[in-house]
């Protein structure tokens, strides 16, 4: 940008140029309004400067920022020549405005990098050193030194060879490195080991570059890597360590899981041998107190028959829950192997078997399509059974029940499909939810619903035995669903 000005110092033209930088009109800025377009910050110093030149004639020359035409404030070198007469007096001043936004920056962005730079050498962390053509190390950083052990006087006075410092195994490593910075004026980095001048042994992490194309002087970048190769030497150990105690405790668990498992078989022989045994005399007592009821009721008065009714009614109750010990006996040691079997068809079977219950209820049932899975399938009845009887069994006396047992359409990529049993029943309360699987645990009077308490706990033991799972979600009132989890593929566990 060109400008002229009167001898006082009023600006009386500007180019084309100022006109497109500023925004402004001709004229606009004429005498000292141009001051307007610089930084406030920058005002005053700028005039001051030229109202210094305008009293002694010396040349102007100033940096300041001036406002663009988008806003934006660029930094600009100012300079401005008097013009004289040839009485020497000045009559007229040129200048020019030249945008130097652009060179400052980069000139701070390349400070900054120096310092940088500069940081990183100093920073304690890493060391460098540079080297000539014969490997002889010329210069170097503190830290390096403090890594080899050198004084500076040491390293000035007696050039010190990077090769001196080098174990001989690590030659060959140094020799690749060499022809790395021969062939690209890069090495990749590497680890080796240096002779400090007491004679210990440091590690180190090396990378280096060629200064020039010569590929003749060069330096490097190293860093002590001690604590590194102490942790993973410590860390090494400990893994040895704990592997050992893994393989120990492995041999511990597999010695306990054999226990286990002997001992889990003795118990599920005891329990079918004790409920097999203990089913003859109850069926002595089941036929000897039926022989007494019938032949013999005449001679009993109203109190011995009613103990007699007591007598046959808990060993009715004995038999039923002999059976359904046997069943769950029976779950992991009398399995069968698994099939494919169609879900669908074995709850048919069941409604089939249960056909005289449904109608005694009056329940309605909906069987939406079920999947194909692999199981046991006398197992698989068995759950189902268990399942859409209990629904019979525990419905509201002033409701019929209504049983849905669906299947969500599981996608291609899944190994599970859900089965949910789900009936408009009494329900029950979720804090029992745990305890409705266990043997035996009833939540209701014998007198108000009959069973054992073993129906859900066969139920879980069944969808234990394919690796799945059980659960269910219910409140008092308003129904139970029942959700069953089973893998696709089970063959394995047949």
């Amino acid at each position: 940008m060109v400008w002229t000005t009167a001898a006082d110092g009023r600006h009386e033209y500007f180019n084309r140029r100022w006109y497109e930088f500023t925004g402004a009109e001709p004229g606009e800025t004429d005498g000292w309004e141009w001051a307007s377009r610089l930084h406030p910050e920058d005002r005053e110093r700028a005039l001051a400067v030229w109202r210094r030149s305008l009293e002694t004639g010396d040349p102007y020359e100033v940096e300041y920022r001036l406002h663009r035409h988008d806003g934006v404030y660029r930094r600009q070198l100012a300079r401005a020549m008097p013009r004289r007469n040839e009485e020497n007096e000045v009559i007229q001043w040129v200048g020019t405005c030249t945008d130097i936004h652009d060179h400052l920056e980069a000139a701070e962005a390349l400070r900054q990098s120096e310092a940088r730079l500069r940081r990183m050498v100093n920073s304690g962390l890493l060391g460098v050193l540079y080297w000539d053509d014969r490997g002889r190390i010329t210069d170097a950083n503190d830290t390096f030194l403090g890594m080899i052990g050198y004084s500076r006087e040491q390293l000035e006075g007696n050039a010190i060879e990077w090769a001196a410092l080098t174990p001989a195994e690590y030659a060959p490593l140094d020799e690749q490195a060499g022809r790395e910075l021969q062939a690209a004026g890069v090495s990749g980095l590497y680890e080796k080991e240096i002779i400090r001048k007491d004679g210990v042994r440091v590690p180190l992490l090396v990378g280096a570059a060629m200064l020039d194309e010569t590929r003749r002087d060069g330096m490097a970048f190293t860093l002590d890597i001690t604590r590194q190769k102490r942790f993973e030497t410590e860390l090494r150990a400990f893994n040895e360590s704990l592997e050992e105690r893994i393989e120990e405790r492995t041999v511990e668990i597999e010695r306990v899981n054999r226990e286990l498992m002997l001992r889990n078989r003795e118990l599920q022989d005891f329990a079918y041998v004790a409920s097999h045994d203990l089913q003859e005399p109850l069926r002595k007592i089941q036929a000897f107190s039926g022989i007494i009821g019938a032949e013999y009721r005449h001679a009993l008065d109203d109190e011995a028959l009613h103990y007699l009714e007591r007598i046959q009614d808990a060993a009715s109750r004995m038999t039923s829950l002999i059976r359904d010990l046997l069943a769950f006996s029976r779950v992991a040691t009398r399995g069968e192997a698994f099939v494919r079997i169609d879900l669908k068809q074995i709850v048919q079977d069941v409604l089939s078997d249960l056909e005289v219950r449904i109608q005694d209820t009056g329940a309605d049932i909906e069987v939406h399509p079920l999947p194909e899975i692999e199981a046991d399938p006398t197992q698989m009845q068995q759950l189902f059974q268990n399942l859409i009887a209990n629904a019979l069994k525990f419905h509201r006396p002033e409701a019929a029940p209504h049983i849905v047992v669906s299947a969500p359409t599981p996608s291609d990529a899944t190994d599970f499909v859900r089965i949910i049993v789900r009936d408009n029943g009494i329900g029950f309360d979720e804090k029992y939810l745990d305890r409705i699987f266990s043997p035996f645990q009833r939540l209701h009077g014998r007198g108000e619903y009959e069973g054992t308490g073993m129906g859900l706990a066969i139920c879980r033991r069944i969808v234990e035995r394919h690796h799945g799972r059980i659960g269910a979600t219910s409140a008092p009132g308003s129904g139970s669903t029942f959700i069953v989890e089973l893998p696709v593929r089970n063959r394995l566990a047949g």
